[in-house]
Order: structure tokens, then C-alpha cells, then sequence
């Protein structure tokens, strides 16, 4: 009996250890999951550097450079638990208290690791105009370093235009997001095109 008791108490001992290490795999620092089966890039992977024309964003483990148009601010912010974007900010951009972009120009990029969102922007790619039929905007593919990248367009009468752009690489997603405010279409439009030319994917 006693034999029997020892020998369920290894067994639980044993089966309390893998639980142990799958937990600790799974919630693991380099993990940083929000839902099951969706990864946010992480801050520390950011690299931040000064360039000789502007501020240089470099993520070895995402494998993306990003340079910011000469005088622009970067910034890394948490919008969600374990969920970070990095903001590019002309001189003359201001926010309000919801971090919306209320004057200036800027853009807001992120990486996400998922593989059924790659796949759905995959798809959107192939046929947007099919896509679009089931949004407020209107979905478009432009190139982005030698990538397709899924471009939607929301016109907001009051505020400007948002544009998402999404480039899905395996089951990774590039995001850049950006609000064209009305009366800084023209100028934020070649700045954001210049910013989106120096983006290097590897």
C-alpha cells in the first residue's frame, strides 16, 4: 500500500513539473501573447538609433528597418496588454488624450505574429475588390520593398483619411497605420511615401 502511495506521489510530482515548464514555455517573456496563437513584437526588440538624416528603428528578430523623414520623433507605446507600437511623429505633430493624431503628420507600426490573420490578408491581397465589398473602406495592393502590401482606405468626412497597410510574410504581419488629417493630405502624403520607400524587409 504504501508502495502504491509513494509511487502516485512521484507520478504527481512528475506530471506537476512538465505542467511546470509547459506554463513557463508558454508565458515565457519572448512569447508575449495576448490571445492563444497571436504575438505582438515585442519593445525591446526596437532598436532605436540615431541616423545622419533622422532617427533609424531597427528589429533584427522581426527583420525590418525603418527610418524615420528628417526631424521626426519616435516613440515605443503600450496601446494594449503586451501589445506595443512604434510612432514616427513630425516636429508639429500633437495628440489628444486617446493618443489620435490631431495635427502634424505621423504613422504607427507594428508587428504581429499570427497565422490565420496573415492568412486572411493573404487572401485579401489576391481579390481586395471582393474584400472591400465587406468594409466601410476600400482595400487596394501597392508594393512596399519589393512586397505586396493590402492598402485600406477609410475616408472619415470629419477627421481625414486612415490608411492600413499590412504586409504579411509567413505568419507574420507588418502594420503601418497612418491618419492623413484633412488639411495635411498633400504634405503627410509625400512625407508617409518617403518614409514607406526607406522601409527595408529582410
Amino acid at each position: 500500500m504504501k508502495k502504491k502511495f509513494y509511487l502516485f506521489l512521484i507520478l504527481g510530482i512528475f506530471v506537476l513539473a512538465i505542467i511546470g515548464i509547459l506554463l513557463y514555455w508558454g508565458f515565457s517573456e519572448d512569447s508575449d501573447r495576448v490571445t492563444p496563437g497571436v504575438r505582438f513584437e515585442a519593445p525591446k526588440h526596437y532598436v532605436i538609433k540615431d541616423g545622419p538624416d533622422g532617427k533609424i528603428v531597427e528589429n533584427k528578430h522581426a527583420g525590418i528597418t525603418l527610418k524615420a523623414p528628417e526631424g521626426w520623433s519616435v516613440e515605443k507605446e503600450e496601446i494594449g496588454p503586451d501589445e506595443w507600437i512604434v510612432n514616427f511623429l513630425s516636429q508639429d505633430a500633437t495628440t489628444n488624450e486617446s493618443g489620435l493624431l490631431i495635427s502634424g503628420c505621423g504613422i504607427s507600426v507594428h508587428v504581429e505574429y499570427d497565422e490565420t490573420t496573415a492568412g486572411i490578408v493573404k487572401d485579401s491581397i489576391l481579390d481586395p475588390d471582393r474584400f472591400s465589398q465587406g468594409i466601410s473602406g476600400v482595400m487596394g495592393v501597392i508594393n512596399i520593398d519589393k512586397n505586396q502590401a493590402l492598402k485600406t482606405t477609410y475616408n472619415q468626412e470629419e477627421r481625414g483619411e486612415v490608411i492600413i497597410l499590412q504586409i504579411p510574410i509567413q505568419d507574420k504581419i507588418y502594420s503601418f497605420d497612418t491618419l492623413l488629417l484633412s488639411g495635411e493630405k498633400e504634405r503627410c502624403s509625400a512625407l508617409i511615401d518617403e518614409f514607406l520607400a526607406d522601409i527595408s524587409i529582410y
